[in-house]
Parts: C-alpha cells; structure tokens; sequence
C-alpha cells in the first residue's frame, strides 16, 4: 500500500560527503533515519562540483529540519566559544603535525 509518508525528501544539499555523513549521524542521534545521495558525484572537481542531498523521509522532514537548526545553532555557539582558544589550538595541531611527519621521514629512512 501507498503511504506518502514513505516518500523521500531532501532536507539539504551539501559540498561534500563528509558533511552529509555528519547531519545524518547527528540526525540519528535526534531519532531521525536519513541517508545520502549524491555522494559519488561530489568529488569531482571539474568546475562543475556535484552536491551531496541529505534525504530524509517527507513525515521526518519537520522533525528533521528542526534537529538541523538545532545542530546549526549549536554549532555557530561552539565556534564563538572556540574563537579565543583558535590560535592556541591551531599551534598544537600544526606541531603534531610536524611530529608526526617527522616520525615517518625517520620510519622510511630507516626501511630503506
């Protein structure tokens, strides 16, 4: 039988798979099935770059549109919070990153 509850609706487009998998984990967590379509076509990088659709079905979709504002919201309050601490932060992260880089330039030196 036909229920147009069933049906798939897009609650948003997206750059990038990545993206799209984070909304529909954090969808998940607010007890709404969503999956991705799109995510093939998003890598391409030939001026023309696809967008990833996060798709939700259409008797989710008011209770999915409220979860992403909800995430939005807390998102944009992160990144205030965070804003002082960035720089601090962003220095830690590139001296692991050289670590780590050196750890390996140390690792093939020693295979070869």
């Amino acid at each position: 039988m036909f229920d147009p509850g069933n049906n798939p609706e897009t609650l948003v487009s997206v750059p990038n798979d990545l993206e799209a998998a984070m909304i529909v984990s954090a969808l998940a967590a607010h007890g709404v099935d969503a999956s991705t379509a799109g995510d093939f076509t998003s890598g391409f990088r030939a001026e023309a770059p696809g967008m990833v659709k996060v798709i939700v079905r259409c008797a989710d979709l008011t209770r999915a549109r409220e979860a992403l504002d909800v995430l939005k919201s807390e998102s944009q309050h992160e990144s205030a919070n965070h804003a002082s601490t960035a720089s601090s932060v962003g220095v830690s992260k590139w001296l692991s990153l050289a670590i780590l880089i050196l750890l390996a330039i140390g690792l093939l030196q020693s295979c070869f």
